[in-house]
């Protein structure tokens, strides 16, 4: 019979902290609910589904000699009746800006605006309490999906702060909550946010 370790309980205050640090970045400015309502959600999250695209972009612009970059330079200000000295477009810059602002405060883009931000409250949550910063692997477990003690306590945080994006009757819900709770852990720690 091994020792049982006292491992931190989920409180309302961390579910309420979590909410909170989600709802710090998902709650919209009144311009981006109008363009929201104006233009729908795909225009407005044109960042995060153009970051892939982006990253492509700004590869083949670094490849580009001087030259080629001011003869595309040029075409693009003559499309827009401008003379190529008064406006300056550089589009490897507008690429990485796309990239960048997909990628929210750390990390790869996020499929779910505001989930790292909630996932990092509940991280800091269980090791402020004493809790040990074990990810796990829950791919290489005995039991396919099998969660660390510190993934499940996030998870379960997770679920509860952000019951309209994991509702308990949905279908692979804890699959889905285990698998995106632990990519953000992987993102948070690598960042340096969380220590190894």
């Amino acid at each position: 019979m091994g020792l049982k370790r006292n491992l931190p309980e989920l409180t309302d205050e961390d579910v309420e902290r979590a909410r909170r640090a989600y709802q710090s970045i998902v709650d919209l400015p009144e311009y981006e609910q109008l363009a929201r309502e104006s233009y729908g959600d795909d225009w407005v999250d044109a960042y995060t589904t153009a970051a892939k695209p982006a990253a492509k972009i700004l590869k083949v612009w670094k490849s580009m000699s001087l030259e080629e970059r001011q003869r595309f330079h040029q075409a693009l200000t003559a499309q827009v009746d401008e003379i190529p000295d008064t406006l300056q477009i550089d589009v490897g810059k507008a690429a990485l800006e796309v990239v960048e602002a997909a990628k929210g405060r750390s990390g790869a883009p996020q499929a779910i605006v505001g989930l790292r931000e909630a996932v990092s409250a509940l991280a800091k949550c269980w090791l402020e309490k004493g809790g040990p910063p074990e990810l796990g692997n829950p791919h290489r477990e005995t039991s396919r999906w099998k969660a660390s003690p510190m993934l499940k306590y996030v998870m379960e945080g997770v679920g509860k702060a952000l019951p309209e994006l994991y509702p308990e009757d949905s279908d692979g819900r804890d699959m889905n909550l285990i698998r995106e709770c632990h990519s953000q852990l992987k993102q948070l720690r690598r960042s340096g946010q969380l220590p190894k």
